[in-house]
């Protein structure tokens, strides 16, 4: 599964274009207010084409992203532009070099150019007061938790996930250690994007611990939590909250005292947070596969949900399995 985690947020769809068209427009109306309208379309020009680098890249042709980022570099070194112009361009040029590293495995080079392009992003916040430029941070410390967790560096990446998922939530001031973090900068941002990246980051991480040894999934969970101050129960989206409070209870209560707070996120259903609620279906059971009273449990269980028909096959070969 570590192979397969992906750049970039897994957001709905729908949703992620109405949030990518919110931060361009109101990017666009930034850079109006501040410079020549060819300046502030040599910028437009430039992600875009940063961009369609990346879409090249995970089309496995590397070589051509890099070749429009190197081309994009050598125009922007070609002209004269305002500060705001050059910042935001060596910001996403950092971040789409990052992915080109990150899809050739360069691991360390793909955190080093994440972590460049964050600092330029933090002077076009605090030195140049773009107000939106904290939803690119977020993502770019999102990704350098994808780096980690494809390099399989899983305390790393879950202590990071952890420090996001708390800075989001309003229950720390920093995900990262430096400056231009300011939780009250996250009201700035369009409707719904915090929300929502609080329920990627945590499917995100709940993918990593379902794919784990049963005995390695209590440690990465206490290593989240620790770095979430254990109150990751309370960050800003419903689905998500409930996935680290019944998690919690499964692993510390066991599944038998954990079972009405499962019964109770079951009823509560999918919402927009499907992969969350098979893991935590799933992890309880196999906490019960051995159980003395597991035909009672899953009849309860099976009941609540409509039956197993249509669930993963993984989840299903757990219910199929017989008692040893």
């Amino acid at each position: 599964m570590l192979a397969a985690i992906s750049w970039g947020a897994q957001l709905n769809q729908t949703q992620h274009s109405n949030w990518d068209r919110l931060l361009s427009m109101g990017l666009y109306e930034w850079l109006q207010s501040r410079v020549r309208e060819s300046h502030a379309h040599h910028a437009l020009q430039f992600l875009t084409f940063a961009r369609q680098a990346v879409v090249e890249a995970r089309g496995s042709r590397i070589e051509r992203g890099e070749s429009i980022l190197n081309q994009l570099e050598a125009a922007s070194c070609a002209h004269r532009l305002p500060q705001e112009v050059v910042l935001l361009c060596r910001d996403h040029l950092h971040a789409s070099r990052a992915y080109m590293c990150f899809a050739r495995g360069s691991f360390h080079d793909a955190i080093l150019h994440l972590k460049a392009a964050i600092a330029l992003n933090h002077k076009l916040e605090s030195g140049l007061g773009y107000p939106l430029a904290q939803a690119h941070r977020i993502h770019l410390v999102e990704n350098i938790v994808r780096v980690h967790l494809r390099s399989k560096d899983l305390r790393a990446g879950m202590t990071l996930a952890g420090g996001l998922l708390a800075y989001l939530s309003g229950l720390q001031l920093a995900p990262l250690p430096g400056r231009g973090w300011n939780p009250k900068s996250l009201r700035n941002l369009p409707i719904g994007f915090v929300e929502a990246k609080c329920a990627v980051l945590t499917s995100l991480v709940a993918a990593v611990i379902d794919d784990s040894e049963r005995l390695q999934r209590r440690v990465l969970f206490r290593i989240l939590t620790r770095a979430g101050h254990r109150h990751l129960d309370r960050v800003c989206h419903p689905g998500a909250a409930a996935w680290f409070d019944l998690m919690a209870g499964l692993l510390d209560d066991g599944a038998v005292g954990a079972e009405e707070k499962l019964a109770s996120y079951l009823r509560a259903g999918r919402r927009d947070c499907a992969l969350l609620w098979f893991s935590a279906l799933r992890h309880f059971l196999e906490q019960t596969e051995h159980h003395q009273d597991r035909e009672r449990i899953r009849f309860r269980v099976s009941t609540i949900i409509g039956g197993w028909v249509g669930l993963p096959r993984g989840i299903r070969l757990l219910v199929e399995s017989r008692r040893p």
